[in-house]
């Protein structure tokens, strides 16, 4: 089984092929080669087969998945369909228009090795008590992506797409709040996943309402380098 799962969501017109091409590219160019990438597209398909698209790239595994009618949740109901389908231990949420750099897989599987959380002792001044609270959990990680094109204006993260190559910020991912995490950014054990119930909420804005009852369970790892690209 691999270490990884990659999940990735697209169907046509949410995302240029050439995006989709590019970021798919990103990921067979990855060093660690213990992976499966599920690709799964809301189709019917307009713009040609993947299969036929795909042929330069080397992956070590590839599953293709078309539904059979176009669902149009934002690829909410993919992302819980590959949940299910996922073999690997952990599993990452990758939309097709999203950017993995080649030593990414490689820095989270170190992360995997260290099998143990972290726990500090905290002091409770209500009751004199001493408590061991959970710091991270080896059963999540989260990492800072670059958010190519956005600024935050007025505490608002706003996109400006004709800016996409002009600048960017960094999202850091933590805490899970509103604008503030990107679904590629949180690498959860499969495990997890399933207690968690999948993507069990289809709404727009779906992701940091999940990662925030992921968060509860589990407060994730952190990953102090920027391993991606949002577009």
């Amino acid at each position: 089984m691999p270490l990884f799962s990659v999940v990735v969501v697209d169907y046509d017109g949410s995302v240029p092929r050439d995006r989709a091409l590019r970021g798919l590219a990103s990921v067979a160019a990855q060093r660690c080669r213990d992976f499966e990438v599920i690709l799964l597209h809301d189709g019917p398909r307009r713009n040609g087969s993947y299969e036929r698209e795909l042929e330069g790239l080397d992956f070590p595994m590839l599953r293709i998945v078309e539904s059979g009618q176009r669902i149009g949740d934002w690829g909410h109901s993919l992302r819980d369909r590959g949940i299910g389908l996922a073999a690997g231990d952990w599993i990452i949420h990758f939309n097709a228009d999203n950017i993995l750099y080649p030593e990414a897989l490689a820095t989270l599987a170190a992360e995997t090795d260290k099998s143990s959380g972290f726990s500090v002792e905290v002091h409770h001044e209500d009751d004199g008590t001493r408590r061991r609270m959970a710091v991270s959990d080896p059963r999540i990680m989260v990492f800072p992506v670059l958010m190519r094109g956005m600024a935050i204006v007025a505490g608002h993260l706003i996109r400006f797409p004709e800016f996409d190559e002009a600048f960017s910020i960094v999202l850091s991912g933590l805490p899970p709040l509103h604008n503030r995490v990107d679904c590629m950014q949180v690498v959860a054990h499969r495990d997890l996943w399933r207690e968690v119930g999948g993507w069990y909420d289809k709404s727009e804005d779906s992701d940091w309402k999940i990662y925030e009852h992921l968060f509860d369970l589990a407060y994730p790892r952190y990953v102090p380098r920027i391993l991606g690209e949002h577009w």
